[in-house]
């Protein structure tokens, strides 16, 4: 089993991922490993921030598509849950994200603490867990 990431997320968003309504997840940034495999599911373990500030579950992202922020249809924003306002807000200043498709959604019963995964404070972006096999 490999080792799975870890992405820092609001427990707003972490909620929708979960119940299914949030299937399209739009980064800034996403790891080289995503953009040179894109037909590839890698699993992501969700770590909601303030208050929460626990891994409390995971889905599996493939990085579909690089969407052009001049030119974003209502489309993905439907799937990312964002309204307009919040997408020109997240995207000031970029050109372009990442959107990634987000399945298979599973909370933990037990949330897990960064440091079951060898982490000594909150990711502030995308890290590998150091734990083979998890959760």
């Amino acid at each position: 089993m490999s080792v799975p990431w870890i992405l820092p997320i609001k427990p707003r968003w972490a909620k929708l991922i979960y119940s299914g309504e949030k299937t399209l997840e739009l980064r800034r940034w996403v790891p080289k490993r995503f953009v040179y495999a894109p037909d590839v599911a890698f699993r992501v373990l969700l770590y909601e921030t303030r208050p929460v500030q626990a891994i409390t579950g995971q889905c599996m992202m493939t990085a579909d598509e690089c969407i052009d922020c001049y030119a974003v249809t209502d489309h993905p924003l439907r799937l990312a849950c964002l309204s307009r306002e919040e997408f020109h807000d997240y995207t000031e200043g970029a050109e372009f994200l990442w959107g990634l498709s987000v399945t298979d959604p599973e909370r933990f019963e037990q949330p897990q603490t960064l440091a079951e995964h060898g982490l000594k404070r909150p990711p502030q972006s995308w890290v590998r867990s150091r734990k083979e096999g998890t959760p």
